[in-house]
């Protein structure tokens, strides 16, 4: 990977016959979680849990999935992070194990899942300390190993075990929820790619060269950064509660998978993140992102300098 050409322009997934097959599945595509406020927003909690620790019995092994997980309401735990809540039945249900090794299949509905942010992060069994989730209140430590759960829309429960969370995003140190209004520190594209595969939707890149985040190798092999399951989920993070991957070319590309699963806009201003009730204005060239209209152009003026990166890679025809 490290002579990947330089992507030019956004993917174009829509034409890839197995991804479109997914986003129109009931089984993958986007739902909202019953009972979590309308139109899958946020807004009521009450239906999420938190896996406060688990009970390891003595004569079974650690990675063992009989271990019970201590489940508590999301209202019991004060400040508890969005991406360690999940549904009740998350946590109770015997996950299926991944493989070590993905097939494009298991690739495809992981990130679907991801992108309709039907994923959890669960502490080890046995972790203690800074490694247990319940003591950094579902934020994920750097350096420490996290076991991930992600689901489909018949209940089906999917696990990798004991990844490590590097946080090979970058976004780690920010704030909650989606920093706007200060420039962006991006990552150098050709970089990205030699480490990490070219861009999502790119599902039949060509020979040599391998999908975003497809696993490729193990970290530790070479002692360089390559695509990992650890890498996936560090990205999975950055971009579901960060806004971001720190690439605006996979930031882009994402959008536009998400909306292809039925992921519905987040209709917010992009500049000030006061959110858009009446959306009065939107990028033109990528549709991609909204402004309010609080101060006549002034946020989507404000934003261009940092948006054009994004939006660089989309045919002015669009």
């Amino acid at each position: 990977m490290m002579n990947a050409p330089v992507p030019k322009s956004v993917p174009k997934p829509e034409k890839n016959e197995a991804w479109m097959s997914l986003c129109s599945d009931p089984r993958w595509k986007f739902q909202p979680i019953i009972g979590v406020g309308e139109e899958g927003s946020e807004g009521d909690e009450s239906s999420l849990f938190f896996a406060e620790g688990w009970d390891v019995e003595e004569d079974k092994p650690e990675s063992s999935t009989d271990n019970r997980i201590r489940i508590v309401p999301s209202e019991e735990e004060d400040m508890i992070h969005r991406g360690a809540l999940a549904p009740r039945f998350v946590f109770e249900a015997r996950a299926t194990n991944e493989p070590r090794d993905d097939d494009m299949e298991v690739y495809m509905r992981r990130l679907i899942c991801v992108l309709c942010k039907r994923f959890v992060i669960i502490s080890r069994p046995s972790a203690d300390g800074d490694e247990s989730l319940a003591e950094t209140e579902g934020m994920p430590s750097e350096g420490t190993r996290y076991w991930w759960r992600y689901w489909d829309n018949e209940g089906n429960v999917y696990q990798v075990n004991m990844e490590k969370f590097r946080n090979s995003a970058g976004t780690l140190s920010r704030d909650y929820g989606i920093d706007c209004g200060f420039p962006q520190n991006y990552r150098d594209l050709k970089e990205a790619t030699s480490c990490h595969g070219m861009p999502p939707g790119d599902f039949k890149p060509m020979a040599g060269l391998i999908p975003w985040m497809r696993v490729s190798g193990s970290v530790n092999s070479t002692g360089e950064e390559c695509t990992d399951l650890s890498g996936f989920w560090d990205h999975a993070w950055a971009f579901s509660h960060h806004g971001t991957t720190r690439v605006p070319l996979w930031d882009a590309s994402l959008k536009i998978l998400s909306g292809l699963a039925g992921v519905p806009d987040e209709k917010y201003c992009h500049h000030c993140t006061n959110p858009v009730e009446h959306v009065l204005r939107r990028c033109s060239r990528c549709k991609l992102v909204y402004y309010c209209n609080m101060n006549g152009s002034f946020c989507q003026r404000e934003d261009w300098p940092d948006h054009k990166k994004m939006c660089k890679y989309f045919p002015k025809s669009l």
